[in-house]
């Protein structure tokens, strides 16, 4: 009996000793697995283990800097691999030179995943001169990737003039290798042109490039400029590479252009704001009190009072017409 219980005992401490050499480690590496999966993994921090002042930490990937952070006060918490931000700088590096500011009161890393949040009147400079005005900011390291999950203000680079395109909208997405920047929703604009005339520029979605002046706005696009009103699918600014001034707006896959007192439709437009004048291409058909032209091209010059039409074919109201050829 004696030698029976003695049996019975080892084979409990053998037990024992698979468990915690065993079991626990692998339910550990499990947890961390799971810590370094999740994107943005900050709750429940616990007690503080470390505070520094003067935070400084450089990231590289594949021998490049990914990002350079700046911190007034860094803390880091017991069993959490989150550093605690405050009075936060970092400098997020993208292909050939491109380079994204964000500076915001607070923020957090984690140290695993290098998953990154700012938060607090966050500022996103990129090197060509856009400005990105938000409450919170996200990257991703994985997918190398800035979010803004919230409403989002920017102000375009500074033109030949001095002047900046104006936008808000929702949900920022930016890329750091394509260096695309995209707004995903609730696109509002205005951009000063000419003789302090505006363009205004509403559309669902609209994209910017860190690299040069691209602008191209994207779904259920409206543009009011002048007396006229543009709406199409997919619309794109043009600029004047020598006086880096926007020079046209190119709207495609099915455009309608409305006046005061005609209208005319298309598949593509072109504004041309130097010239003053749209040319329609692509089945163009113009509407002007009840008389309507069709032709191969159709454009209108001193904002819409001149219309010229190339290979004509009309249908005129009591055979008068009231557009010029």
């Amino acid at each position: 009996m004696k030698k029976t219980t003695q049996i019975l005992l080892f084979l409990l401490f053998l037990v024992i000793i698979i468990e915690v050499i065993i079991i626990a480690p692998q339910l550990l590496d499990q947890e961390d697995f799971k810590e370094s999966q999740n994107e943005f993994n900050f709750q429940d921090q616990g007690p503080v283990e470390q505070r520094l002042t003067g935070m400084h930490l450089i990231e590289s990937r594949q021998q490049e800097k990914e990002w350079e952070l700046w911190s007034n006060e860094a803390k880091n918490y017991k069993n959490k691999r989150i550093w605690d931000l405050e009075t936060v700088k970092v400098k997020f590096f993208g292909k050939n030179g491109v380079v994204f500011n964000v500076t915001g009161k607070k923020g957090k890393v984690e140290v695993i995943s290098k998953n990154m949040e700012v938060e607090g009147e966050v500022v996103t400079k990129t090197s060509n001169g856009y400005i990105f005005r938000t409450e919170k900011i996200k990257y991703n390291s994985k997918e190398k990737t800035l979010i803004g999950p919230e409403d989002i203000e920017m102000l375009g680079p500074l033109d030949a003039n001095k002047q900046r395109m104006n936008l808000r909208g929702t949900h920022l997405i930016a890329n750091l290798d394509s260096a695309l920047m995209e707004i995903k929703s609730n696109v509002v604009a205005e951009k000063p042109i000419k003789n302090e005339i505006k363009v205004y520029i509403k559309s669902q979605r609209a994209q910017f490039s860190g690299r040069s002046n691209y602008a191209r706005f994207l779904d259920d696009v409206v543009i009011d400029y002048d007396t006229m009103r543009v709406t199409g699918p997919d619309a794109v600014f043009n600029y004047d590479s020598g006086k880096d001034i926007i020079s046209s707006i190119f709207v495609q896959g099915g455009v309608k252009v409305s006046d005061v007192d005609k209208w005319a439709t298309s598949q593509t437009v072109n504004v041309e704001f130097d010239k003053e004048q749209y040319i329609f291409k692509g089945n163009p058909r113009v509407v002007q009190n009840n008389d309507e032209l069709k032709g191969e091209e159709i454009i209108f010059f001193d904002r819409g009072k001149r219309v010229k039409v190339l290979k004509a074919r009309a249908n005129l109201n009591e055979n008068k017409s009231r557009v010029k050829k």
